[in-house]
């Protein structure tokens, strides 16, 4: 996800395979020069297998990790760091220092927040780590906005995660047909119960998400340019 302010631009993950096919085209044509931070959520090739060939094609500031010990020159991502580009809040909530745990469990979680709208990714963070990010942070957690963990994974966006986020909007990245069979039906019954209403990358396409100090305005790339095979 590239999240955008005035004059920063910071890429949570980087995907897999190698950049130069999507993502530094992407980037491009969105008109992005350079990245101010790249946040590598944890050590796990869907979510950092580009980020050595992204390096190489775009300037890059800092490095942010869950697992800094896998990239060359980057700093661990941490609970409690805190930054504001533009008049846009930057805190990143977990891990905390010294963390040990399975790999999906060293997952950065940030939050985005403007004057009025907040948006929350926790990379595959599990369970156990939304428990203890429920226990800790409590209501400070609410984001209108919330990219689900784990793809949609059953082992992710639990019920108490829910209630304390109390997202309206939930962003699903999960590739059309993936293997792991993502989103699980539990998870979208979840979300159905809570009334949030779902936005997924397997079914309409890129998502692009803009704060506001109100609401938020998505758009969804197969309705923007349709297409009569697509239902």
């Amino acid at each position: 996800m590239l999240l955008r302010t005035r004059q920063h631009a910071l890429l949570y993950d980087t995907g897999a395979g190698e950049a130069t096919r999507v993502l530094l085209p992407a980037l491009r044509a969105l008109d992005v020069g350079q990245l101010d931070t790249l946040l590598l959520s944890h050590h796990d090739s869907d979510h950092d297998g580009a980020a050595a060939s992204l390096r190489d094609g775009i300037k890059v500031g800092r490095i942010l990790a869950g697992q800094p010990q896998f990239y060359p020159g980057a700093q661990p991502c941490r609970g409690g760091q805190s930054w504001v580009w533009d008049g846009v809040r930057f805190d990143v909530l977990w891990p905390p220092p010294a963390w040990q745990g399975e790999d999906n469990a060293h997952s950065c979680v940030l939050r985005v927040a403007t004057a009025g709208q907040a948006l929350l990714l926790s990379g595959d963070a599990p369970l156990a780590v939304e428990q203890a990010l429920v226990a800790r942070y409590g209501s400070v957690l609410r984001s209108q906005w919330l990219v689900l963990g784990h793809h949609g994974s059953r082992t992710s966006s639990g019920d108490d995660w829910l209630r304390q986020v109390q997202p309206q909007m939930a962003l699903l990245s999960a590739g059309y047909r993936n293997r792991y069979r993502h989103p699980h039906p539990q998870v979208l019954s979840r979300l159905d119960a809570a009334g949030i209403t779902v936005w997924r990358s397997d079914h309409d396409g890129a998502l692009a998400l803009r704060l506001g100090s109100q609401q938020g305005e998505l758009q969804a790339r197969r309705a923007q340019a349709a297409r009569y095979w697509r239902p």
